[in-house]
Parts: C-alpha cells; sequence; structure tokens
C-alpha cells in the first residue's frame, strides 16, 4: 500500500470495457495489433497467439470475462505483452488485447482513490486516478485462464 511520500510508476491501458490500471513492471512491450494470429473457434476470453520474441503467446481479451460480455468488443489497436506475476501453466508472457494506446502515470497517495464500484471475478479494485475512473484487475484471476485456456 502506498504512504505518504511514495509513488507508484503504473501504466493505463484502455481496453474494450474497463481502463485498467497496472504498476508499470507488469508491462513488457506494446506492439501493433496486427501482428495477431488468429484461430478458428476460439473459447471466449482467447483472442489467438501472437509471435514475440520467437514464442507463441496466447492473446486475452479482458471484456471476454465480464459478466455484460455478451456485446462485441471493438477490435483491438495494440496488444499489451505482460510479465506473468504468478507462475503456472500457459509460459512466462501472455498479451492483453487493448482499444487504445497505454500511457505511463506516476501516481502519489492523493492521486489514487477507491471507488465502491461492486467487482467481477476480473476485478480487483476499482479507483480513480485523478479524474478517471479505472479498474484494478484481478492478475491472479487473468493468469489462471492461461492454463485454462491453454488447454482448449
Amino acid at each position: 500500500m502506498l504512504t505518504d511520500g511514495d509513488a507508484l510508476a503504473g501504466v493505463l491501458i484502455p481496453t474494450a470495457q474497463r481502463l485498467l490500471l497496472l504498476p508499470n513492471v507488469c508491462v513488457a512491450e506494446v506492439l501493433p495489433a496486427q501482428r495477431l494470429q488468429t484461430l478458428d473457434d476460439l473459447p471466449a476470453g482467447r483472442l489467438g497467439y501472437l509471435d514475440w520474441r520467437g514464442q507463441q503467446i496466447l492473446v486475452l481479451q479482458p471484456a471476454d470475462f465480464l459478466p455484460d460480455a455478451a456485446a462485441a468488443a471493438p477490435p483491438a489497436r495494440v496488444m499489451v505483452v505482460m510479465n506473468r506475476v504468478h507462475p503456472g501453466p500457459g509460459g512466462e508472457f501472455y498479451a492483453l488485447a487493448a482499444s487504445g494506446l497505454p500511457r505511463m502515470v506516476q501516481l502519489a497517495v492523493e492521486d489514487l482513490n477507491r471507488r465502491d464500484d461492486a467487482c467481477t471475478s476480473i476485478d480487483a479494485m476499482h479507483v480513480t486516478v485523478g479524474t478517471e475512473a479505472a479498474t484494478i484487475p484481478d492478475l491472479a484471476f487473468l493468469e489462471a485462464q492461461l492454463s485454462v485456456l491453454a488447454d482448449a
């Protein structure tokens, strides 16, 4: 938890239905969406694989894990390659489909306020960053989907 005087380097990642806030150490690289290799009959949440540095990494669509995922997500503009935080099957890296370019933010205690919105399985916490509503995703949940989806 941040205390007075502490600062956190974060990244705001716009996805189809959420603005995600993550520590910048979670992001390995941002790539254009055209590098995505789609496959037929993919289960919900998995868009395909990305050829990244000689590896095939799974691309997740965070919006597909939300209860109201029936609405079609707009096409991804970029792929955000993520460093996996929780070890397990499915590789050390994965990617998130983003609807816009991520941006770096420096956060101090007074910049981050918790909101009381109801959380879904993909959400760890809802916050306000300055004047913007954002969601801190539950990386344990997302990364657990890697092993589930890798076996599908």
